[in-house]
């Protein structure tokens, strides 16, 4: 738990450094007769040392995944952890370009950001969870089946 705690203390000391740093300015865009505002930082660099920070995660994970391969059946999670790496680098190298080329129609973006990111994770998620899920309501509904016939 402790890595896992200082790798989110790192994440958002780096983010609030980046934010100190070069502060996120407001845009105005006209689209379709609304204003929609954005925010964003002139720095490309910034930008690029995050994605860096992701890769080598990704490259972490990769390391994780090969090294637990062999691991006790109980133990060994390489395939769930290979899967959530797929799913990354999926939106790694697809969503976040698509992001970037519509950037000028924020309706298009936010749903991009959105749903294409946060929907492969949720789906990963419950590929992952659906074992457990299953098990968790079969012992509940015997359960209920139990209370009602007694």
């Amino acid at each position: 738990m402790k890595p896992v705690v200082g790798l989110l203390l790192l994440e958002v000391i780096f983010l609030a450094i980046w934010t100190g740093v070069d502060m996120p300015t407001a845009r105005e865009t006209l689209f379709n007769n609304f204003i929609y505002q954005t925010c964003l930082s002139s720095g490309v660099y910034w930008w690029i040392i995050f994605l860096a920070y992701k890769v080598l995660f990704l490259f972490f994970g990769v390391f994780l995944a090969v090294q637990s391969r062999n691991f006790d059946t109980a133990l060994n999670e390489s395939k769930q952890v290979a899967l959530c790496l797929y799913v990354m680098l999926l939106d790694i190298c697809i969503m976040i370009p698509i992001g970037y080329a519509l950037m000028n129609v924020p309706v298009v973006t936010f749903i991009v950001f959105a749903f294409g990111i946060s929907l492969p994770y949720l789906a990963v998620t419950g590929i992952l969870f659906s074992g457990n899920i299953l098990r968790i309501f079969q012992v509940l509904s015997s359960r209920i089946f139990f209370l009602i016939s007694h």
